[in-house]
């Protein structure tokens, strides 16, 4: 083992190492030797992107420069990611030259809760206004900060954001889906501005199958004037929606999702990446995040990654989804083979459903800048927002497999 900038010996050629924050681990083989016969070491790295260059006699020495891809000037995440080592720095690998030009979550910086010893909710004081029955903790206080817990013990504790409260943050902490099957595993009726941020979320996959009340992670109901603001999290192996949200009848609230990594999803129903439930919402950006999702494991072929659908009486206004790394990769061939081979329906899709009884609208829509393996899905982009939408502007939004632009 040994920190960044310190010399280290009998490193082993054809060998990728990788940066945890406290030294170096051996992540996979790979042969690359030098010319020379002296090892050529490729290093993929944390928050902070390492080179190594092979000296005499093995030995190598460690660089680092924070954020490989920073001088393309992207307000991408990196700067302030949180330490540790991103969980998938090969997940773009394939595309090549294709990949984004900024720093993209999951891979060249880190997401999800930083590595250490969390506490146990159940046994260790808990912020005011919190308190803990039966495997829920219940925060019912505004200007409350929840840090540090892991709520997977005990076979999965719920967390439950109520009474309005607001400037409410939840941050670096360890929330599952457990045997239990409590959901959602975080319930929030909120006020103003709640931010959930640098947690890691397991949704557990297939385990609670039908079993499910909600079936999202995260279910929230806010009033007029509430913000939510998730980033910087990971969500893995969530087995149906990773947020459902409701807003107020009159006025509106806003979401904010920014530089997450979602891994895996659709296990059971009609799984979406953020699901609307009617209310009215003005401003929903949902950028520079990571979707990956493939089939098998994910088992239903119609996830929908990032829909902005307005349903169930809902007035959406200005909605963005854009810089977002998305990838479906399958065999889907555009839904010739539906559903085998299909990890998605539609990547990104402006939806403005009319079912009778419902009185919906969905304004100033713009997708760009996204990168799409769709390969997985019937399409890349869908619209039914007429010309409420727009796609591809400033920025085209491309097919990380052919370098095309995208259109719906």
């Amino acid at each position: 083992m040994a920190a960044a900038g310190s010399w280290c010996s009998a490193l082993l050629a054809g060998v990728i190492y990788y940066m945890t924050g406290h030294g170096l681990t051996i992540a996979e083989e790979r042969w690359a030797a030098a010319g020379s016969g002296a090892p050529n070491f490729v290093f993929h790295a944390s928050s902070d992107a390492f080179s190594m260059m092979a000296g005499q006699g093995g030995m190598v020495q460690i660089s680092s420069t924070r954020c490989p891809h920073a001088a393309a000037g992207f307000d991408d995440g990196c700067k302030y990611a949180g330490a540790g080592a991103p969980p998938y720095p090969m997940l773009l690998d394939s595309y090549g030259t294709r990949r984004p030009p900024f720093d993209v979550a999951g891979v060249d910086y880190s997401v999800g809760v930083a590595p250490g010893t969390l506490l146990d909710p159940s046994e260790e004081p808990l912020p005011a206004g919190c308190s803990y029955s039966r495997n829920i903790v219940t925060c019912q206080q505004s200007n409350t900060v929840l840090s540090g817990y892991d709520f997977s013990l005990h076979k999965g504790i719920q967390l439950i954001v109520g009474g309005g409260a607001t400037n409410v943050t939840i941050r670096d902490n360890k929330f599952a889906l457990g045997p239990n099957c409590k959901d959602p595993v975080i319930n929030i009726n909120a006020g103003g501005f709640v931010m959930f941020s640098h947690n890691s979320i397991d949704g557990n996959g297939a385990l609670c199958g039908n079993r499910l009340v909600f079936g999202s992670l995260i279910n929230g109901v806010y009033r007029d004037g509430a913000t939510l603001t998730v980033d910087y999290n990971l969500f893995y192996d969530t087995p149906v929606d990773i947020t459902d949200n409701r807003g107020p009848d009159m006025g509106a609230a806003r979401i904010v999702n920014r530089y997450n990594l979602f891994y895996l999803q659709g296990f059971s129903g009609h799984p979406d990446g953020i699901q609307l439930n009617g209310g009215n919402f003005d401003l929903i950006d949902v950028s520079f995040n990571t979707y990956y999702n493939r089939s098998p494991p994910s088992t239903v072929g119609g996830t929908q990654p990032f829909h902005i659908e307005a349903q169930l009486t809902a007035a959406i206004r200005n909605s963005t989804v854009s810089y977002n790394t998305i990838l479906t990769p399958g065999a889907c061939r555009g839904g010739r083979n539906w559903p085998n081979g299909c990890a998605a329906n539609f990547d990104i899709a402006c939806k403005n459903d009319q079912v009778a009884g419902w009185i919906d609208s969905n304004t100033n829509f713009s997708a760009f800048g996204n990168y799409i393996d769709w390969s997985g899905a019937i399409a890349a982009l869908f619209n039914n927002c007429g010309t409420g939408a727009t796609w591809g502007k400033p920025t085209p939004n491309l097919d990380l497999n052919t370098g095309a632009t995208l259109v719906p």
